[in-house]
């Protein structure tokens, strides 16, 4: 009796690893076929999204300025790059005058408030909206492995840049200027 029962639980093992080999294999080959590409490479251009402001204020793409290159910063309240990349930007906001950053974390709102308040970002309303993506689709979206993740679209909504990691406010700027386009 026991040799029948250890039979039908290994042959039921062995049936739900089969199953889970051949669901690998699917996906796996569904990525190959698309080119394993994140989906903001095979859409470059500004993706729908809806965060949260301070505020409490939905946030959408339609919310962004027209015909204003874009600079969409996502960052991690405890990111000691993010801390420097926000840091050089606001040594140099007056630059980027022209432009708009959506600095979007997936932290709770009172977290990123506490952040923005450390930097004095609500001091640059016309520049900078900071909001959180609590259900972190942006974060799915650029597929983004270390922050920050910086993510750069001309006036014309087009990517035209994109770094994980710190990048010197000049890079942002190069990019960020419109006369390029």
């Amino acid at each position: 009796m026991s040799f029948i029962r250890s039979f039908k639980r290994l042959s039921i093992t062995c049936a739900a690893f089969a199953s889970t080999l051949m669901f690998t294999h699917m996906l796996y080959a569904q990525e190959s076929i698309n080119g394993d590409q994140p989906l903001f490479l095979r859409y470059p251009t500004i993706p729908h999204f809806s965060v949260i402001t301070a505020s409490g204020k939905t946030f959408t793409e339609k919310d962004l300025k027209k015909n204003t290159p874009t600079l969409i910063f996502l960052f991690s309240v405890d990111c000691e790059h993010c801390h420097h990349e926000t840091e050089d930007i606001v040594n140099h906001i007056k630059q980027f005058k022209g432009t708009q950053i959506l600095m979007v974390t997936h932290f709770p709102v009172n977290d990123m408030i506490q952040y923005a308040h450390d930097y004095h970002l609500d001091q640059y309303p016309h520049i900078i909206t900071v909001a959180t993506d609590a259900k972190r689709w942006l974060l799915s979206f650029y597929r983004l492995r270390f922050f920050p993740g910086l993510y750069i679209y001309n006036q014309y909504d087009s990517l035209v840049y994109h770094a994980e990691g710190t990048r010197p406010a000049d890079t942002l700027l190069h990019y960020l200027n419109p006369r390029r386009y």
